[in-house]
């Protein structure tokens, strides 16, 4: 089942670079359902001795809860995907099928070169799904997401060698003992953890989510903001033990960090037009409170045991309800009474309503939070970050009311829906932390919800005008700043003639080449090629 999780998709990636997908399309959601049953069932742990460097894969307690997500939110997705792609049908399913790829390796990697294998095959197959529509805005967008995820990139493998210089191709199991006192491991957990921020959006690298989300496919826009970012997440629990916590920033700072990540996302969302552009921002800002849970877990080993279910149940609760509002996009979810109620459970479990998954979690973390023995305004701060997630989602609504066009609603969507409502009950039942609320827990996730009705009130009854803002609100600061930095002073400093000569021969020679690497045929082959060259060189 473990190579069935890899080879499956790999092969249909394959089939949809000789042929369009016909009547064997039915078989595309079924690549990820390997995923599930690696979730569920006992597993054993592969060793593929004939790969290069080797390679140990297989599923394990902290990586259960990602590939159930995985596994439920890429079939739906793709079920959704079917119907709704109609252009470019053959790039988009090969590009989401090595994503695909690329993210089971991630999650059942044992080892750091099969967990780096799979994040770079990950983030470099997304960019297709980011570029897919072709028009100058996905370009644009595209552009922004590559050169994050090559920063990103960079910093990780920056790491990774730093590692490799003195364990070679270490164990994640047993990466947290060799951490502590190995001179090395100070400045690897700092690239590390920087590396792994981008992928999540932490701020201030937040930015590639904003400007993707709105340009690509429905069904892309659900997994990028749905599992694709918990990689992030996942790398820092697989990377950064609490034994790595003295190289990272303070633990305090990155609390901060994330709880304010939380509440300027999600009021900058406020200032957003576009449905999709505000769930991105929606996305930040749950980032920023996993970026919060994930801090108090390095506190110790005690801590990171008390909060790593905690943290499992969060990605799986926030991954199928947020997937579920990107699919609702696509549905016209405001056309009826009935779509509206569809519409309202996954948001209203983001805010966290009493009997939601998102109050399962939310108690779940804040008791998390207390046991880590954090301070009270951290705890306090974490409770208020539901005051602004609703009038977040409020405002979503809004404007799917104005922007709504007649769509059918999918089956794929309810099915997630219902996915979110229960899957994290059941899934919080098998680690212990299923409980039915008393009183006091549910005044604790009904107040939030009060305050923010009554902030919602008070601005539609004093008509308060909205603002709007652009959606790559660090970009703009840049083009804003660009005149005002080009009108300092330089001292000229004039190439040789031969020089620019040169220079301009050698970039258009880099744009024909880069216009031909982009054309489909040449990179679905060129990346399968490379990884075949691998498992043939490692089998030498």
């Amino acid at each position: 089942m473990i190579l069935l999780a890899i080879i499956l998709p790999l092969l249909l990636a394959a089939a949809c670079l000789l042929w369009t997908p016909g009547h064997w399309r039915a078989l595309l959601p079924a690549a990820s359902l390997p995923a599930v049953a690696l979730a569920l069932l006992p597993a054993e742990r592969s060793v593929l001795d004939w790969a290069l460097l080797g390679m140990t894969l297989g599923p394990d307690a902290s990586g259960r809860p990602f590939l159930l997500l995985l596994g439920v939110t890429w079939t739906a997705c793709a079920w959704f995907a079917l119907g709704y792609i109609q252009r470019h049908v053959r790039s988009f399913w090969v590009f989401w099928l090595l994503t695909l790829t690329g993210i089971n390796l991630v999650f059942l990697a044992q080892d750091t070169a099969a967990f780096y294998c799979g994040y770079a095959l990950m983030s470099l197959a997304g960019y297709g799904l980011v570029l897919h529509e072709r028009s100058g805005e996905a370009r644009r967008a595209g552009r922004v997401y590559l050169m994050l995820a090559l920063f990103g990139e960079a910093l990780i493998i920056t790491g990774l060698f730093l590692l490799a210089a003195r364990f070679g191709n270490a164990e994640l199991a047993t990466l947290g003992e060799r951490f502590a006192g190995a001179p090395e491991a100070d400045p690897a957990a700092a690239f590390l953890f920087a590396g792994f921020a981008v992928k999540m959006g932490t701020l201030p690298l937040h930015v590639w989510l904003p400007m993707a989300h709105p340009v690509a496919p429905v069904p892309a826009s659900a997994i990028l903001s749905g599992v694709i970012v918990k990689a992030g997440l996942f790398g820092w629990l697989r990377f950064l033990p609490p034994e790595a916590a003295g190289a990272a920033p303070p633990v305090l700072a990155l609390i901060v960090l994330g709880l304010a990540g939380a509440f300027y996302a999600a009021l900058f969302g406020l200032t957003q037009q576009r449905p999709k552009a505000i769930l991105a921002w929606s996305t930040v800002s749950q980032m920023g409170l996993l970026l919060t849970l994930f801090a108090a877990s390095l506190l110790g080993v005690v801590e990171r045991e008390l909060l790593l279910p905690v943290l499992g149940l969060w990605v799986l609760h926030h991954g199928l309800n947020k997937a579920a509002l990107f699919l609702a996009t696509g549905c016209a979810p405001t056309t009826s009474s009935w779509r509206i109620l569809l519409f309202a459970f996954p948001a209203l479990s983001l805010a966290g309503l009493p009997w939601t998954s998102g109050a399962l979690a939310k108690d779940a973390a804040k008791s998390g939070l207390d046991a880590a023995h954090m301070p009270e305004w951290v705890i306090t701060a974490f409770a208020l970050t539901s005051v602004t997630t609703t009038l977040l989602l409020w405002h979503l609504l809004v404007r799917l009311r104005q922007t709504d066009k007649p769509a059918a609603a999918h089956p794929a969507w309810i099915l997630l829906t219902v996915a979110g409502l229960l899957l994290p009950w059941f899934w919080a039942g098998t680690i212990g932390q299923a409980a039915f609320p008393d009183m006091v827990k549910i005044w604790d996730g009904l107040w939030p919800l009060l305050l923010a009705a009554t902030a919602i009130l008070i601005w539609q009854r004093a008509q308060i005008p909205g603002l709007s803002l652009p959606e790559d609100e660090m970009l703009a600061l840049g083009r804003r700043l660009r005149p005002v930095i080009e009108a300092i002073p330089k001292v000229p400093k004039p190439a040789p003639p031969a020089a620019e000569h040169v220079s301009s021969a050698l970039m258009s020679v880099l744009r024909r080449v880069e216009g031909r690497l982009t054309q489909l045929p040449i990179v679905g082959p060129f990346a399968l090629a490379l990884l075949l060259t691998a498992w043939i060189i490692g089998a030498f």
